[in-house]
Formats: structure tokens, sequence, C-alpha cells
């Protein structure tokens, strides 16, 4: 694979990058010719039979030869021990081993071919005898050591119960012939299923007590896919124990369980890959990410995430370079951005940065850091493991960061949700401006809420610190940024998220399209509160607004009134789920009003996030709630019920009917039109499929339904479906006017200037509303924006 995913304590060293002798005796495309064509051929006899008759008298050494044995296996073996080897194959393991002192060794194997082999081939007081390991002729407690290598492996080569049934089998006689104080000497590559189904069994074993211990073998070669280990069992031990010894894991324990050696052998394993992928630069960019770990055992989350990233070689990038390795450390608090966060946003700094490799460190939340030179400091000795090492590098590595340096993140509040998990309140410094952040850590690269903060100019000391909250060391070493988060306010001028700029510019252009007076109320109905800012603006610039909010997360609805501002004594809240609430509420009579004056809002995230939507909920977007939302609405889905189930088809002809009677001037009039109220949604969904289905549905169901596309890198698209046709026309340039006129209402009422500024934030719908487009003003594309804001985030990049 090209992405690789590795967790390593700040307290280990990372030790991969030695040097090793050559591993192996055959060439890698000889290999593959002779491995089997599926796993389960490992298994059968008929396979090791053709297996022997290739390789001839040639010696096949599976997992290294006696040469990068010898010492570890010496730490069990005595000259006077009487050896069984299992599977011996057509090794030569035995004879170096005879060479070597063990001179009382028995081979078995269960192949006929390798046995005449050896036969023939053995020239000392050595046994070959044809034998199945999982029913063997010897007497028990024959043997002081039975000696393994690869034979589990090539038994044990799927987890199926058959294979398992083997496995047992082949324990049971290896236990039954062992002498105690005797060992089982397994050389293996230690898969997942292997290892734990190994030491599971004999941890296991009512009659025996067994010691065992797992050690890391060192590949000969430093480009060999696998890292082999051994494990020796000892055979009624003292007591038992289970302990790993494995390259830069510290000192090993006697009280570790079979789940833990197996976690530890797989991050040895990963160890050896990322050595394997990191040699040398990949000219295809390969992609590893690292998470450093802080020395607390305890501590459950990363300090660090490291994306290794080569650059790509193109005919520009190889005239083009800075040099051959760089780090380069994100802002605090700015991680889920698309320039640091995106595969393409990451892949578009590393070649800005115009470094071969650049390791992109991210800071985790949770964590306190020093100046930029502390960090530096703690970080090269894991910088310097990650850089190329063919060839080596000769000069230091630089680090890099954005033009506000590493910045600043404090810890606000936490708080356990049953509906989301643990959430976290912080407050991020960028550049000059304090921002307060509403994130779930179980999606902690998403910012579910964010609001610009208006900080008391009075200048204060530094306070004291507190155990669970306080500023984080000033990487400059200056206290101006030291300030006091309870004192500060929420600025509700300021509308963080562009899409919730999308969704108020909406609902004044639904306002415009029903010619609603400055004396004409709009109740809008959000569901799904954040922090409670779409809802707060709202409120506070419009006084025909009357906002209400549905949220399912009481713990929610408290986080954003303590910490961001929201205040349910002026928006009426609801603590209940949004599709049952909506559900509850009865749609207009027969005597429907001309006019319903109300917007109904989607906002509210998907737990399951799973099924490729993630805003909002499928259930929300179910053709029956849909169908309820629009009768709420008022509307009868511009007479298009036909495109609708038949069932849902009659209902909405019964409604258009007591319509119809009810309003006879109206069928006289058609100026005087019926008109209903407007459905926006914050559409979140990956899959192009499904959200082509979500449109469709909407489509079929209301009168008639535009999108914004929020931006370039951003996947929400704001979907507003109208309840009714629209009747009345204007240009584009009275549309924009008409926004303008109202954002400078809300000005006056907000004390603060509007921003983004709310024309700017749906072209697409005003084009798509507007009878002539021929006074429209050029308007930024999300492309052209996209662009911008690319350019001027890769400018931030220097030394």
């Amino acid at each position: 694979p090209t992405k690789f995913h590795i967790k390593i304590r700040l307290s280990q060293k990372i030790e991969i990058f030695a040097t090793y002798r050559n591993f192996g005796a055959l060439a890698c495309d000889e290999k593959m010719e002779l491995l089997p064509n599926k796993l389960k051929e490992f298994h059968t006899k008929e396979y090791w039979d053709q297996f022997f008759r290739q390789r001839k008298k040639v010696a096949f050494e599976w997992y290294g030869d006696y040469q990068s044995l010898r010492e570890p296996l010496s730490k069990f073996l005595l000259p006077s021990h009487k050896i069984l080897n299992v599977g011996c194959g057509n090794s030569d393991l035995s004879f170096q081993m005879f060479s070597g002192g063990y001179q009382n060794i028995i081979n078995i194997d269960f192949s006929d071919i390798v046995i005449t082999e050896m036969n023939k081939k053995n020239k000392t007081s050595m046994e070959f005898r044809l034998m199945d390991m999982c029913a063997m002729g010897f007497q028990n407690e024959d043997f002081d050591v039975v000696l393994d290598k690869g034979a589990l492996d090539a038994l044990f080569s799927e987890p199926t119960p058959e294979l398992e049934a083997d496995g047992r089998r082949m324990f049971e006689e290896i236990m039954r012939v062992l002498k105690p104080k005797g060992y089982y000497l397994c050389v293996t590559l230690a898969q997942q299923f292997v290892l734990s189904f190994l030491l599971t069994h004999f941890t296991s074993d009512p009659e025996n007590n067994w010691h065992i211990s797992v050690h890391q073998l060192s590949p000969t070669d430093a480009n060999s896919l696998h890292t082999p280990f051994l494990v020796a069992l000892r055979k009624s031990a003292s007591s038992r124990g289970l302990e790993a010894h494995l390259t830069g894991q510290g000192a090993a324990s006697e009280r570790q369980t079979a789940s833990q050696v197996v976690s530890l052998v797989e991050q040895a394993q990963a160890q050896r890959s990322l050595a394997r992928a990191l040699r040398r630069h990949d000219p295809g960019g390969q992609h590893v990410v690292v998470q450093l770990f802080s020395e607390d055992p305890t501590e459950v989350t990363a300090r660090f995430t490291i994306s290794v990233r080569d650059r790509k070689t193109t005919p520009a990038s190889a005239t083009a370079s800075n040099g051959r390795c760089a780090a380069f450390l994100v802002p605090q608090g700015r991680e889920h951005e698309w320039l640091f966060a995106s595969d393409e946003g990451q892949a578009q700094l590393v070649d800005s940065a115009a470094f071969q490799r650049l390791m992109i460190v991210s800071f985790s939340r949770g964590h306190r850091f020093g100046s930029m030179d502390d960090v530096q400091k703690e970080l090269s000795p894991h910088i310097t493991k990650l850089a190329q090492k063919d060839p080596p590098l000769t000069q230091p590595i630089p680090f890099l960061t954005a033009a506000q340096g590493i910045g600043l993140r404090t810890l606000v509040a936490r708080a356990e949700s049953r509906y989301s998990g643990a959430i976290v309140v912080e407050d991020v410094l960028e550049e000059t401006d304090w921002f307060r952040r509403l994130v779930f850590l179980s999606n902690p690269n998403l910012v579910q809420s964010e609001a610009r903060l208006i900080v008391p100019q009075k200048p204060r000391s530094a306070p004291k610190p507190k155990a669970t909250r306080g500023p984080l060391k000033q990487n400059n070493n200056n206290n101006n940024n030291l300030i006091d988060h309870d004192e500060c306010r929420v600025d509700f001028s300021d509308v963080r998220f562009r899409y919730q700029s999308v969704m108020t510019a909406g609902v004044l252009l639904y306002r415009q399209f029903i010619g609603a007076s400055a004396d004409d109320k709009t109740r809008v109905r959000i569901i799904g509160l954040g922090s409670g800012a779409l809802a707060m603006f709202l409120h506070k610039s419009f006084s025909w607004a009357q906002v209400e909010v549905v949220e399912l997360d009481e713990m929610v609805l408290e986080l954003a009134q303590k910490h961001f501002g929201f205040r349910s004594d002026l928006v009426p809240t609801h603590v209940a789920d949004g599709l049952v609430h909506l559900r509850s509420l009865q749609a207009p009579s027969s005597q429907v009003p001309r006019r319903v004056n109300q917007v109904v809002i989607f906002d509210v995230d998907s737990k399951e996030v799973s099924k490729g939507l993630g805003c909002p909920p499928q259930e929300f977007l179910a053709e029956e709630f849909l169908l309820h939302v629009l009768r709420l609405l008022g509307g009868d889905g511009g007479r298009k019920a036909e495109t609708v189930s038949s069932e849902k088809k009659e209902e909405v002809r019964e409604d258009d009917n007591h319509d119809d009677d009810a309003n006879e001037e109206e069928k006289e009039d058609d100026k005087e039109k019926r008109e209903g109220g407007m459905l926006i949604v914050n559409l979140v969904c990956r899959a192009e499929g499904l959200r082509t289905e979500a449109l469709e549905r909407l489509r079929k169901i209301f009168a008639r339904v535009e999108t914004q596309k929020v931006s370039d890198e951003e996947v929400n698209v704001v979907v507003f479906a109208w309840a009714t046709r629209i009747s009345r026309e204007f240009s584009a340039a009275e549309l924009r006017r008409f926004i303008a006129a109202e954002e400078t209402s809300a000005e006056k009422n907000l004390g603060r200037k509007v921003t983004p500024a709310l024309a700017t934030c749906v072209p697409e719908v005003i084009g798509a509303l507007a009878t002539s487009n021929s006074a429209k003003p050029p308007l930024s594309s999300t492309s052209s924006q996209k662009k911008k804001k690319e350019e001027e985030q890769t400018k931030e990049v220097e030394f």
C-alpha cells in the first residue's frame, strides 16, 4: 500500500532504520512463481510435493537462515537437548545447527518428496522421517525442544474452522511430546489471527503453566516485506507469564495479556512497513500518517499527528526544489481547513513548499505546547527518523509554519452527550482574532459551529493556570494574547459558516418573492441548534423574524447558552426530535390562507455518516415526511403531485379541492395566487448518487427547487424548495438591491457590519430566479473564490 497509519509513544524510539544483512536466498520473481494461487493450498500435501519438485536440491529458507536465527535460538537451546524440527522442508537449518553443536535432531515433514531428497543429502547422524506433525508417532514427553520455522504459518494460512481444528491438533501433539520445562520455539510472521490463536491456546491450557515470550527478529534485508518473530513457549514453568521483547518498545512486562501482545506486535509490523515505505522518496507521492503519543501510557489521544507526504515527480518539480525534506507545523485550530485536512490541499501544500518530502504536523487538542522552539526541540528526533535515509541527509531539517506561527488554543469546556459523545468548546487565536468553536470529538476535524469573539479591550495580567482550563503558553513569550475567556462576547454579526449566510440570503429572497412588507412577520423554524449562531443572527438582525429552534440534544443547548450567548428566552427552543416535533404540527386547515409566511430549515447532522449522508439524516428526506412538511408550508407542490406516488397524490389533490372551494376569488383572478412557505436544507453528501436522488425527490414534491453550492472546497449544497409556484418577477439587480437593503437594516440592529455580504453568497440562485440577467454585475465564482483562498493560504508558508 502507499498509505500507512502507525501510532508511536514519544517515549519509544522509532528504531526502524537499521542496516541489515541480506535476507533470503531467492529473487523476488522466483519467490512469486513458487507461491500458491490460493492461501489454503499452503495446507495441502500436493502443493508442497510440487514445490519441492520445482526446488529439487536447492534449499529454501523461509524467514531467514541459521545465521540470522543463531543468536535468538541460542538463548533457549543447549547442545544436550533432543530437538524435534517440525515441517522441516528442504531447509539447511538443521544441518547448520548440527555443525553448530546441536547434534540430537529429528526432522519431520509430511511430503515424501522432500524427505527422500533430504535423506539422500544427509551425511550426519540426524534423522529425517515422513510424519504428519498433527499426528506424530513419538512417545509422550520425548523432546526438550520442538522447533517450528514457518510450519504453523503454512498450516494455519487462513482463519477458517477447518484450519483452526488442524492447528489445535498440532498444538496438542507438541504439548504431548514436550518434556516438562521444554520449549516450543515458533518462528512466525505473526499475522494477527495466527498470533492470537497461538497465544490464546497456550495461555488457556488448564494442565500446564506456560511462560511465553515474543521476540522481534531483525530482518536481514532492509527491503524485506516482512518482519519475523520468535515465540518461545516454556512448558511447566514455575508460573504463567506473557511478555513481548520488541524493538523500541522498552522493557517487557511479564503480565501482559494476549490481546496486548498482539497489539504491540502489530505496531512493530507497522513500523517495519513504515521503514520500508519511508526509506526513499516515492516519485508517485506516497502518504504515511504517524501519530505520536505522550509518554503517559494512559493517554488515549495523540499529541501530534504527522502526515508524511512525498512530492510527486514532474518535470516542474524536478527542476524547482527547495531541498529533500522539511516539516510544516499547522497552526493550532486550523487543522480542519481544506489546505491541511484534505488530500488535495496537502498535495498543494507540498508543491508550494517545494521539498521532496514534507511532514505536515498537526497539534492535537487537549495538550499544552510551548513556543515554536520548544515544539521543534520536542519533534526533531522523530522528524529525523521519518526523513529519507537513502541516501542519508547531510543538512538539518527545516521547520516551516504559517505567517501567524503555531497559534494558540484554549479548552473552554468539555461535556459528554448521550447522542454525540464527547463535546468540547475551545477558543482559538488566528492572527489577532479569537474564535470560539463547538467540536464533537467523534469527528474532531469537523468544526460544528464557530463564532468570532469580542474581546474586552482592558488589558489584564496573565491569569493563574487552572487544572482543566487556561491559556496556552504564547510562542513568543508575549502576554498580549492572554485573555479572560469568560469575559468575551460572541459577535453575532459575523456569520462564520458561509452556508449559513447562504441560508439567510435565501430567507430574504423568499420574503421578496411573497411580497412581504417590513411589518409582515416570517416564522423561521430551525431544526438543529449547533451553537445557536444562525438563530441569534436572524433574531437580532431582522425585526420581522420569528425564530424558533428544535434541538434533540439538551447538552448542545446547555453549551450554546453558557458559552455562545444563545438565549432561549428570546428564541423559543424545543428539546425534541425534529422529526417528531414537525410531525406533531398540524398543516393549515381546509380554509387555507392565501399566504403561509413560514420557512423551515434543516440544519441537523446525521450520526450515521457511513450511509454517505452527513446532513440531514435520511429520515428527513423521506417522501412521506417531505409531503408532511409541504402541507405545513401550505403547498401543493405547484400541482406537481402527479410525480409522487398515487396514494400521496390523492391526499394532495384533496387539499387542493378544499382550497378551491374556499377561495373562489382566487380562481377568478390569476394575479392573486396562494403563496406557501419555503424549506431550506443544508445538504452534505459525498455520494453523488445519493445527492442526486435526494434532489430529484425534492423536485418531484415541491413547486420549485434551486440549489447553491457553498464553495468548491466544501461539500455543502444549500437547497431552497418553494411550497408553491413563484408568481412575482424580479431582475437580478433588483434581487441584489433588496438583499443589500435588508443587510443595511441588519447592520443598524446589530451595530456592526455584517460579514460576509449576503448578496454575494447566492449568485446561482439569483441567476436562476431573475427574469433578466443583463444588469447582473460580475460576481466571483466559487472556482475563483477557491483559487484566491488557496493562493492566500499557500503564500503563508515560510521558514
